[in-house]
């Protein structure tokens, strides 16, 4: 009953203008996939999405065209795509790094890290994994792993104290742990259970 008895208390002030709600910047279902976003400066961008969601092979293959226009496009067009489609352009900078930092041209890897690393780290972690572009794919895949690290960057992938090799006493298995991300050569790894009943 006390539940009851606040609910009326606030609709009570609702009412009397006393309670403003707070409602959250922006829309309240965001579309972080960008379903409803179509064709914008030659980029289809649910097209591009279920390209990108059969799989690395793909990616290259099928979306070629995508990345060029991409790579292509002026700053109007960015500015356009950022707006429209932030995570799907995210999506696209963190592919042409895995590109580069996989085929080990550590250079061009660098400067897509520097465009990237700010980006990943302003959006919210529930975004990136509960969104439909691969981007936690691409930054958890055995490839990525192997790969050289760009040039400036620390090799976090073979740095023992990084991966907590060394852990006296560790609760847990760090190493098996980290492979339940990894996702297999040019495969998408379901990681989310594995992770959870570990």
């Amino acid at each position: 009953m006390r539940w009851m008895s606040l609910w009326l208390t606030w609709l009570g002030l609702a009412a009397s203008g006393k309670v403003i709600p707070v409602m959250p910047e922006g829309p309240l279902f965001p579309d972080h996939d960008c379903l409803g976003v179509g064709v914008l400066n030659g980029i289809d961008w649910p097209h591009w999405l279920a390209i990108f969601e059969k799989g690395p092979r793909a990616w290259t293959s099928e979306g070629q065209r995508y990345f060029d226009i991409f790579m292509d496009g002026d700053e109007e067009a960015y500015d356009s795509w950022v707006e429209a489609c932030p995570l799907g352009v995210l999506n696209g900078e963190l592919a042409l790094y895995y590109f580069s930092a996989v085929r080990g041209d550590t250079k061009v890897a660098a400067s897509y890290r520097d465009i990237v690393s700010p980006k990943l780290a302003a959006m919210p972690l529930r975004t990136i994994i509960g969104s439909r572009w691969p981007l936690f794919l691409m930054l958890s895949s055995e490839n990525l792993r192997k790969a050289p690290p760009p040039e400036g960057s620390p090799d976090v992938a073979n740095d023992d104290a990084a991966n907590c090799v060394h852990v006296d006493l560790p609760v847990l298995n760090w190493t098996k742990f980290q492979s339940l991300f990894w996702g297999e050569k040019n495969k998408v790894k379901d990681w989310m259970m594995g992770s959870i009943r570990y």
